[in-house]
């Protein structure tokens, strides 16, 4: 999970996921935010999912179709990213 500013050029990578697949991205400065999910390619992915054996990690690198704007002290609210396998 990556969120990208496209007005400072900034590439955020810092996420947190629950077991639900519900994700927050800390450390993000107010602003417009392109949002993408993609596989870990340089890693043993399955390592860190051992005791979620229900867990598909080939999937197709996928960018939310909307800007995701987040305010000033606050938080951009809801938003679904539905990915793919490949």
């Amino acid at each position: 999970m990556v969120a990208f500013s496209p007005r400072t050029g900034t590439l955020v990578g810092n996420f947190t996921l629950n077991t639900r697949g519900q994700f927050s991205i800390g450390g993000l400065a107010p602003g417009a935010y392109i949002v993408r999910v993609e596989p870990i390619d340089d890693a043993d992915v399955a390592s860190f999912l051992a005791d979620e054996p229900s867990v598909d990690v080939d999937l197709r690198a996928t960018i939310h179709d909307r800007v995701i704007v987040v305010p000033r002290g606050g938080d951009s609210g809801n938003t679904v990213i539905e990915v793919s396998s490949k």
